[in-house]
Order: structure tokens, then sequence, then C-alpha cells
């Protein structure tokens, strides 16, 4: 069997939701016997150097790191959300690209990772994976409406030179996208219509050996649970229209929240508990909190698509969700969740009750819906064959 090379571009593989959906790609492509070049500027390398120069090669990358939040801030002031100038790298296209692999798989450029000047000099086939807005935008990671005044003009030629080095790597032939949602692609083409066949939508893979229903897992708790992993600082999340459904609720249940500290005492009877947890960081765990729970909500205002969605129906467990982001393609209602009318917490409500008093998750199967999706497999070999038609 020949080797196949793939040379994946991340800042890590260790913090972080992209870094998390990379980490678990390399592991598909190591599946399929694929020859993996990693290419990172935090955390694992490839070839461990002493530790003094490592140290070095840090601090080089913190340096880096600052200076692009730095521009960002330069030029956008007011902007609220996270951006990425895309000027500066540590990564270069000569050496991605010298173990002249089948393609190359560009997971993040933020950080000063790699410039937009090295990407646009690759020859090899390139898959970019879309984790956010970031190729729709000049800097930010989400599109968001900026103001700008007439008189920045530095500004207005700093983000025509960024978009026109955007648009011109994604005019190259040899480049295509994967967006992890539907909505993701039409965004894309809206903006970049060339792409057409170079586009495609995949979702990060969730290993069925990691995430799977417990067939012999016994809740140790007599009432029911509900799962919600968004955390609770980040509005996109939406844990505070989380917070109004629960008040409205009339079912009995309680609320499994890492993150969360403390006790909260919720619902139209003060029947249900919000219980806090220290944070899960092993999957084991995860998959077993997912088991025991009868849904998971995802509130989120913005997503693109989120693995709490995707590990809970790998798990056998059913999603309550918005209609936003992916959640749109993997929540399909009475097959592996509810979709509820967007940000409308009365109908969240509801829906949670009624999850919980219908007994959902006994009634449909979203761990058999999420493997025909999600598996290690499905996913390499969609980006194998999506891989083939960049030239």
């Amino acid at each position: 069997m020949n080797t196949i090379n793939v040379s994946v571009v991340a800042h890590n593989i260790e913090f972080g939701g992209a870094a998390t959906a990379c980490r678990r790609l390399i592991m598909t492509y190591q599946d399929m016997d694929f020859k993996v070049g990693l290419f990172l500027v935090a955390g694992q390398r490839k070839n461990p150097r002493r530790y003094a120069f490592r140290n070095l090669m840090r601090l080089r990358s913190a340096i880096l790191s600052r200076l692009d939040s730095g521009i960002c801030q330069l030029l956008e002031k007011n902007h609220t959300h996270w951006c990425s100038s895309g000027l500066l790298g540590q990564i270069s296209a000569r050496n991605v690209g010298k173990s002249d692999p089948l393609f190359v798989n560009i997971h993040w450029v933020g950080h000063a990772t790699m410039s937009l000047r090295q990407i646009a000099l690759l020859r090899d086939p390139v898959v970019i994976t879309a984790h956010d807005e970031w190729w729709l935008t000049a800097f930010s990671h989400y599109l968001v409406e900026s103001k700008v005044e007439s008189n920045q003009i530095l500004l207005r030629k700093v983000r025509e030179r960024v978009m026109n080095q955007k648009r011109e790597i994604l005019q190259k032939k040899n480049v295509g996208v994967v967006c992890l949602s539907e909505e993701m692609k039409e965004k894309f083409l809206s903006q970049y219509p060339f792409l057409n066949e170079r586009i495609a939508v995949i979702p990060n893979p969730v290993s069925g050996s990691v995430f799977y229903k417990r067939n012999d897992f016994e809740s140790s708790h007599s009432t029911p649970k509900v799962a919600y992993l968004g955390g609770f600082t980040d509005k996109r999340k939406g844990y505070d229209l989380l917070f109004e459904a629960l008040a409205k609720c009339e079912e009995k249940f309680i609320v499994t929240a890492p993150g969360f500290k403390g006790v909260l005492v919720t619902g139209k009877k003060n029947q249900i508990k919000v219980v806090g947890q220290p944070r899960i960081t092993n999957e084991h765990d995860m998959n077993n909190l997912f088991n025991e729970a009868e849904i998971t909500v995802v509130p989120s205002r913005k997503e693109a698509l989120p693995q709490v969605a995707t590990e809970s129906l790998m798990a056998g467990t059913p999603v309550v969700s918005f209609q936003v982001g992916g959640l749109i393609d993997v929540v399909i209602d009475n097959v592996s969740g509810l979709k509820v009318a967007n940000f409308d917490t009365n109908q969240l409500a509801s829906m949670i009750d009624f999850s919980i008093n219908s007994q959902l998750k006994k009634r449909i199967s979203p761990h058999h819906f999420a493997a025909k999706i999600f598996s290690n497999p499905v996913v390499g070999e969609a980006y194998l064959s999506f891989s083939a038609k960049l030239k």
C-alpha cells in the first residue's frame, strides 16, 4: 500500500474547538494509513529541538502573535470580536510543501500561524477548513458590521489589500474550502461564487469508539438530567437564553452544567436545579455525561457546527437547539432532536419539557443518524474525495 502524505497546518491541536477538530481529523487521516506532516506554532512539534531552542521558538511565537493582535487593534479600534490580520506568519510554504503531499489541510492562520502571502505560494492541492467566517472578512473571525470613517484611508487600503489577497488565494484552482454547514457554504458562495465546484460541506469527525451509546449505562439519579456544556462567559453560546427558558419550564429535572459554580434553583415551581461541576477535559467522562442526560441543550445564537452537539448525537443523546449554523443540518426533528424557533425562550422551554415528558431519547436513534455523517471513515473519505478535485 502506498503511503499518502497530508500536510496539516494549525496553531495548535490542544486548546480550543478548532484545535480539537484538527486533532481528531489528524487521527482520522492516520486511521486511513496517511502519513501526516504536522505544522504547528504551539504545543507538539514535528521535530523536537533542544530545550533552549524550543523556548526561543515559543518566545518568537508569542511576540508575533501579540504583534498580529496589535495590528488588528490599531486598524479596528472599536472591534469587540477576535481578529487576525493574516499579514504575519511563522510557517512557510516551502516547509509545508517540501514533502510533496497529496494535499495540504489548513485549519488555522490566526495568532500569526501562516500568512496569506505564504498560503498563496502553495502549489499542492490546498483544503482550507473554515471553522469560522475569517475568510469572509478582512480581520474579524465573525461577520459583523464594521463602521469605517471616510478619513481612515490607511484602514481602507489595508482592508482592500487583505481582502484582495484572500480572493486571489480562493481563485486558485488548487484551493478548495470545506465548510462545516450549508449556511456557511452559502455565505462563501455569495461572496466568492467562482468557488462553485471547489467548496463542500464536511463536518468535523467524531470517533464512534470514544463517543457511543452505552447500553449498560444507568443513570445514578432518578430525576431526569439535561446537559448544557456551552459555558457562561460567551453570550453567543446562549446561556442567558437557556436560563430564561428554564424559568418557564414545568417538568422536574437537573441541569448538569460543567463550568457553572454552585447550584441554582429555577423553574415555574422552583423544581429545577442547575448543578455546577468542574469543566470536563476527559472525553470518556464527557461521553458518560451525555449518556446520563435525556437531552443536550445547545441554545447558541451563532455557531459553525458545535462539537458538543455532534458528540452528544454520537453518544445517542438528542439535541434541542435553535436553528443556527450547522445545527440546522444536524438537528432533525424527531430524528436527532428538536429545533426551536430562533431565540424563542417560550418555545425552548416547551421543547425541553416535551423532550423530558415524552421520553424523546427512547423514541429516536441519534447515534445511528450521527454515525452516517460524523464517523471517522465517512469524514476521512469525504476529505480525500474533495482534495482529488483540486489540481
